[in-house]
């Protein structure tokens, strides 16, 4: 069995757990909850935006910190957002605990 086998057969086996199907559904209830998506794309773009300034040298406008703030308060208090937020962190923590396995078994 060649790597890339065991490698389909561990995204296989990750699958099945309950955290990943949690962050599935918690996905799947993101594309049906509006006012979620566009909250999260403004927070998004104005990071993106902040982020592009500093790496051009520029000087990021207070007001633009403010703002990102004031979405992620909004953002706290969605429940769909929560919810993935959540979930992602449990899926992020399996896939830490894998690779970690991985490598102790490496060395």
């Amino acid at each position: 069995m060649t790597i890339e086998q065991k490698a389909k057969e561990l995204a296989e086996a990750i699958k099945e757990t309950e955290e990943y199907k949690e962050l599935s559904s918690a996905h799947a209830r993101l594309k049906l909850d509006v006012a979620a998506q566009d909250l999260i794309e403004k927070i998004q773009k104005l990071q993106d935006d902040i982020h592009r300034a500093q790496m051009e040298g520029q000087p990021v406008d207070n007001a633009k910190f403010d703002e990102i703030k004031a979405l992620h308060v909004t953002a706290g208090q969605n429940e769909t957002i929560n919810r993935l937020f959540k979930n992602q962190e449990k899926f992020n923590e399996v896939m830490q605990s894998v690779s970690e396995k991985i490598t102790r078994e490496l060395y």
